[in-house]
């Protein structure tokens, strides 16, 4: 599934796969609107919470994901402002689902709290070199919802890694041989905690930030966000 978040200057796009198992996800869209900082969260649970019932099945087409993930952003709370007009507007087609700021509006960073086993994922954004984060959480099991050997994938178009749990058997040692694949791709990752890893995405030589983890017992948090200073992202709408 893609994710396209849009100014009228730049965009980030997000490509989400099927869900190798059932759970709630969440997506955090950052934005400044006319000078104040709003985080507009919203869940994938279609009553907003992380019932079961509401979860993402299993195997559910990347389309019907997308959807799911406009109606997060645009339920969300604090899209609404006080007169009533939304901050961003999202829309789905296909597996894609674009989101426009309004007026004075600029899209900072998106964050998704992935907790559905996605093997193969990706984040863009269309004007601006950025920074990728990528937290792990939880206690590996090493098999994914199939019940197959999970992995750990992370990349650009320079190159991709992709690090089987069972080789590595902990976050933190998963972690530190994707930083060390990177590197043969000219990719300078580092750790800035025990089960993180980051890197700047050039937006020439990268073009997006490539991700995954099918672990079934494990959650994903992704980040992509705009680089303080950079003029050309930085730029309102």
């Amino acid at each position: 599934m893609s994710l396209f978040l849009a100014t009228s200057l730049h965009a980030q796009k997000v490509t989400v796969s099927s869900p190798t198992k059932p759970n709630d996800e969440g997506v955090t869209v950052k934005v400044n609107d006319n000078g104040e900082n709003v985080s507009i969260a919203g869940s994938t649970g279609l009553s907003g919470t992380a019932n079961k019932g509401d979860d993402l099945p299993k195997d559910m087409p990347a389309a019907d994901k997308a959807k799911r993930i406009a109606k997060a952003i645009n339920d969300a709370g604090d899209n609404t402002r006080e007169d009533g007009t939304k901050r961003v507007t999202a829309t789905a087609s296909g597996a894609d689902v674009s989101v426009a700021g309004s007026s004075g509006v600029t899209v900072k960073s998106i964050k998704v709290n992935s907790n559905t086993g996605e093997k193969s994922d990706k984040l863009k954004w269309s004007a601006a070199n950025t920074m990728f984060t990528a937290t792990v959480v939880g206690v590996p099991t090493l098999y994914d919802g199939c019940g197959d050997p999970s992995v750990f994938r992370i990349g650009t178009a320079r190159g991709v890694v992709e690090i089987p749990l069972a080789s590595s058997g902990t976050i933190q040692q998963t972690l530190v041989m994707a930083a060390d694949g990177l590197a043969q791709y000219g990719i300078s990752a580092w750790m800035p905690t025990s089960n993180s890893i980051a890197f700047v995405v050039d937006h020439d030589l990268d073009t997006a930030a490539h991700y995954g983890c099918s672990d079934f017992g494990l959650e994903q948090i992704f980040e992509l966000a705009v680089i303080p200073g950079d003029d050309e992202a930085d730029s309102d709408g």
